[in-house]
Protein backbone atom coordinates (compact mmCIF):
# COMPACT_ATOMS: atom_id res chain seq x y z
CA UNK A 1 0.00 0.00 0.00
CA UNK A 2 1.28 3.43 -0.90
CA UNK A 3 -0.60 6.17 0.94
CA UNK A 4 -0.60 9.92 0.44
CA UNK A 5 -1.99 12.69 2.60
CA UNK A 6 -3.61 15.28 0.36
CA UNK A 7 -3.07 18.44 2.39
CA UNK A 8 -3.93 20.71 -0.53
CA UNK A 9 -4.65 20.57 -4.24
CA UNK A 10 -1.11 21.78 -4.90
CA UNK A 11 0.22 18.32 -4.00
CA UNK A 12 -1.66 16.55 -6.81
CA UNK A 13 1.08 16.99 -9.39
CA UNK A 14 3.80 16.02 -6.90
CA UNK A 15 2.06 12.69 -6.32
CA UNK A 16 1.89 11.99 -10.05
CA UNK A 17 5.57 12.93 -10.27
CA UNK A 18 6.41 10.42 -7.51
CA UNK A 19 4.40 7.64 -9.14
CA UNK A 20 6.08 8.31 -12.46
CA UNK A 21 9.56 8.19 -10.90
CA UNK A 22 8.64 4.99 -9.10
CA UNK A 23 7.72 3.37 -12.44
CA UNK A 24 4.15 2.95 -11.20
CA UNK A 25 1.43 3.48 -13.84
CA UNK A 26 -0.41 6.73 -13.17
CA UNK A 27 -3.93 5.43 -13.75
CA UNK A 28 -5.50 2.96 -11.30
CA UNK A 29 -7.01 1.02 -14.21
CA UNK A 30 -3.48 0.33 -15.54
CA UNK A 31 -2.19 -1.14 -12.27
CA UNK A 32 -2.51 -4.85 -11.61
CA UNK A 33 -1.43 -6.87 -8.56
CA UNK A 34 2.28 -6.29 -9.35
CA UNK A 35 1.88 -2.67 -8.24
CA UNK A 36 0.97 -1.23 -4.85
CA UNK A 37 -2.54 -0.14 -3.93
CA UNK A 38 -2.50 3.67 -4.12
CA UNK A 39 -4.65 5.40 -1.51
CA UNK A 40 -5.11 8.94 -0.25
CA UNK A 41 -6.66 10.79 2.66
CA UNK A 42 -6.38 14.21 4.21
CA UNK A 43 -8.33 17.46 3.81
CA UNK A 44 -8.15 17.59 0.00
CA UNK A 45 -9.60 14.06 -0.20
CA UNK A 46 -12.97 15.49 0.83
CA UNK A 47 -13.58 16.04 -2.89
CA UNK A 48 -11.49 13.35 -4.55
CA UNK A 49 -13.10 13.53 -8.01
CA UNK A 50 -10.32 15.59 -9.69
CA UNK A 51 -7.77 12.86 -8.95
CA UNK A 52 -10.05 9.81 -8.82
CA UNK A 53 -8.54 8.13 -11.93
CA UNK A 54 -5.12 7.93 -10.24
CA UNK A 55 -6.07 6.38 -6.88
CA UNK A 56 -7.49 2.99 -5.94
CA UNK A 57 -9.24 4.34 -2.85
CA UNK A 58 -9.70 7.38 -0.65
CA UNK A 59 -10.13 7.68 3.11
CA UNK A 60 -12.69 10.36 3.83
CA UNK A 61 -12.30 11.88 7.30
CA UNK A 62 -10.10 10.77 10.19
CA UNK A 63 -7.73 7.88 9.58
CA UNK A 64 -6.95 6.60 13.08
CA UNK A 65 -9.73 4.00 13.22
CA UNK A 66 -10.02 3.04 9.57
CA UNK A 67 -6.31 2.45 8.88
CA UNK A 68 -6.10 -0.72 11.05
CA UNK A 69 -9.26 -1.99 9.31
CA UNK A 70 -7.65 -1.42 5.89
CA UNK A 71 -4.50 -3.23 6.99
CA UNK A 72 -6.50 -6.20 8.32
CA UNK A 73 -8.33 -6.59 4.99
CA UNK A 74 -5.03 -6.22 3.13
CA UNK A 75 -3.43 -8.98 5.26
CA UNK A 76 -6.18 -11.45 4.32
CA UNK A 77 -6.17 -10.53 0.64
CA UNK A 78 -5.75 -13.13 -2.10
CA UNK A 79 -2.90 -11.43 -3.98
CA UNK A 80 -4.23 -12.49 -7.37
CA UNK A 81 -7.50 -10.56 -7.15
CA UNK A 82 -7.25 -6.80 -6.89
CA UNK A 83 -10.98 -6.43 -7.59
CA UNK A 84 -11.80 -8.57 -4.55
CA UNK A 85 -9.60 -6.42 -2.33
CA UNK A 86 -11.22 -3.21 -3.55
CA UNK A 87 -14.70 -4.69 -3.01
CA UNK A 88 -13.84 -5.53 0.60
CA UNK A 89 -12.34 -2.10 1.22
CA UNK A 90 -15.36 -0.40 -0.37
CA UNK A 91 -17.57 -1.84 2.38
CA UNK A 92 -15.70 0.08 5.11
CA UNK A 93 -17.28 3.28 6.39
CA UNK A 94 -15.38 6.33 5.17
CA UNK A 95 -13.81 4.61 2.15
CA UNK A 96 -14.54 5.71 -1.40
CA UNK A 97 -13.37 3.40 -4.19
CA UNK A 98 -13.83 5.17 -7.55
CA UNK A 99 -13.95 1.91 -9.52
CA UNK A 100 -16.88 0.66 -7.42
CA UNK A 101 -18.72 3.66 -6.05
CA UNK A 102 -18.48 5.93 -9.09
CA UNK A 103 -19.72 9.51 -8.55
CA UNK A 104 -23.16 8.87 -7.08
CA UNK A 105 -22.28 7.07 -3.82
CA UNK A 106 -22.66 9.12 -0.65
CA UNK A 107 -19.74 8.38 1.69
CA UNK A 108 -19.95 9.31 5.37
CA UNK A 109 -16.64 10.55 6.69
CA UNK A 110 -14.91 8.74 9.52
CA UNK A 111 -14.71 10.77 12.71
CA UNK A 112 -12.86 9.75 15.86
CA UNK A 113 -14.75 10.72 18.99
CA UNK A 114 -11.66 11.67 20.99
CA UNK A 115 -7.98 12.26 20.44
CA UNK A 116 -6.13 9.44 22.19
CA UNK A 117 -2.53 9.36 23.31
CA UNK A 118 -1.96 5.98 21.63
CA UNK A 119 -3.01 7.43 18.27
CA UNK A 120 -0.35 10.14 18.40
CA UNK A 121 2.47 9.16 16.00
CA UNK A 122 5.41 7.68 17.91
CA UNK A 123 8.26 7.89 17.47
CA UNK A 124 7.97 11.15 15.54
CA UNK A 125 9.62 11.17 12.12
CA UNK A 126 12.93 13.01 12.20
CA UNK A 127 13.93 14.74 8.96
CA UNK A 128 17.44 14.19 7.66
CA UNK A 129 17.66 17.70 6.24
CA UNK A 130 16.92 21.24 7.35
CA UNK A 131 13.19 21.97 7.32
CA UNK A 132 11.21 25.14 7.97
CA UNK A 133 9.38 23.90 11.08
CA UNK A 134 12.27 22.00 12.67
CA UNK A 135 10.59 21.12 15.95
CA UNK A 136 8.26 18.63 17.59
CA UNK A 137 4.59 19.09 16.68
CA UNK A 138 1.87 17.96 19.11
CA UNK A 139 -1.80 18.10 18.10
CA UNK A 140 -3.75 19.81 20.88
CA UNK A 141 -7.16 19.84 19.24
CA UNK A 142 -8.83 18.99 15.95
CA UNK A 143 -11.59 20.98 14.36
CA UNK A 144 -12.71 24.56 14.89
CA UNK A 145 -15.90 26.32 15.90
CA UNK A 146 -15.36 29.66 14.17
CA UNK A 147 -16.89 28.61 10.85
CA UNK A 148 -14.86 30.98 8.67
CA UNK A 149 -16.24 30.58 5.15
CA UNK A 150 -12.79 30.56 3.53
CA UNK A 151 -11.45 27.71 5.70
CA UNK A 152 -12.01 24.23 4.31
CA UNK A 153 -10.07 22.53 7.12
CA UNK A 154 -12.27 24.01 9.83
CA UNK A 155 -15.31 22.36 8.27
CA UNK A 156 -13.65 19.11 7.21
CA UNK A 157 -12.37 18.37 10.71
CA UNK A 158 -15.54 19.04 12.68
CA UNK A 159 -16.58 18.40 15.41
CA UNK A 160 -14.13 20.13 17.72
CA UNK A 161 -12.13 17.68 19.82
CA UNK A 162 -9.60 18.75 22.44
CA UNK A 163 -6.76 16.66 23.82
CA UNK A 164 -6.39 16.52 27.61
CA UNK A 165 -3.50 18.77 28.82
CA UNK A 166 -1.92 15.89 30.79
CA UNK A 167 -1.92 13.80 27.63
CA UNK A 168 -0.18 16.62 25.73
CA UNK A 169 2.52 16.79 28.41
CA UNK A 170 3.05 13.00 28.26
CA UNK A 171 3.26 12.98 24.46
CA UNK A 172 5.65 15.95 24.52
CA UNK A 173 7.97 14.49 27.15
CA UNK A 174 8.08 11.07 25.48
CA UNK A 175 8.64 12.55 22.02
CA UNK A 176 11.35 15.02 23.10
CA UNK A 177 13.27 12.14 24.68
CA UNK A 178 12.92 10.09 21.48
CA UNK A 179 13.96 12.87 19.11
CA UNK A 180 16.21 15.37 20.88
CA UNK A 181 14.11 18.32 19.70
CA UNK A 182 14.13 21.22 22.12
CA UNK A 183 11.21 23.19 20.68
CA UNK A 184 7.55 22.18 20.56
CA UNK A 185 4.70 23.48 18.41
CA UNK A 186 1.18 23.09 19.75
CA UNK A 187 -0.91 22.24 16.69
CA UNK A 188 -4.47 23.53 16.32
CA UNK A 189 -6.45 25.62 13.85
CA UNK A 190 -6.87 28.26 16.52
CA UNK A 191 -4.56 27.51 19.44
CA UNK A 192 -5.92 30.40 21.51
CA UNK A 193 -9.27 28.56 21.61
CA UNK A 194 -7.71 25.55 23.32
CA UNK A 195 -9.23 25.46 26.81
CA UNK A 196 -6.14 23.91 28.42
CA UNK A 197 -3.70 26.52 27.06
CA UNK A 198 -3.17 28.38 30.38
Amino acid sequence: ILGFSLQSELSYTNILYLLDHGAIPLYAAQRDTKFPIIMAGGPAALNPLPVAPFFDLFVIGDGEEVLPEIIEIFRNWDRNKKAGLLESLAMLEGIWVPEIHHKDKLIHKRTVKELKEEDSPFPPILPICQIVHDRLVVETMRGCLWGCRFCQAGFVNRPLRQRDPDQILKITERSVRATGWEEVSLLAYSILDYEGLP
